[in-house]
């Protein structure tokens, strides 16, 4: 996000100036995801994860993003 503000301003934070200027709006979802051990009989065997979700308004914006920001060098610095 970092990246996007340096590159975009503050103002790219308020949703709709973010769909305007980039074609998406972020989203926060808890999911319910399974966990990473088994465990003990009786116990629950899934638990509660924040995600960020990014809703494109189109595929052609979606394109430019991820050649934009999601296909960069390990060498490069990371714009978001």
């Amino acid at each position: 996000m970092a990246g996007l503000i340096k590159e975009h301003g503050p103002k790219i934070g308020i949703s709709w100036v973010m769909r305007r200027e980039l074609g998406f709006v972020v989203r926060h979802h808890r999911a319910l995801v399974p966990n990473d051990y088994k465990p003990k009989p009786g116990r629950p065997d899934m638990h509660y994860e924040d995600h960020v979700c990014l809703d494109f308004y189109n595929e052609s914006t979606q394109s430019w993003f991820v050649l934009r920001y999601l296909n960069l060098d390990s060498s490069s610095q990371d714009p978001l």
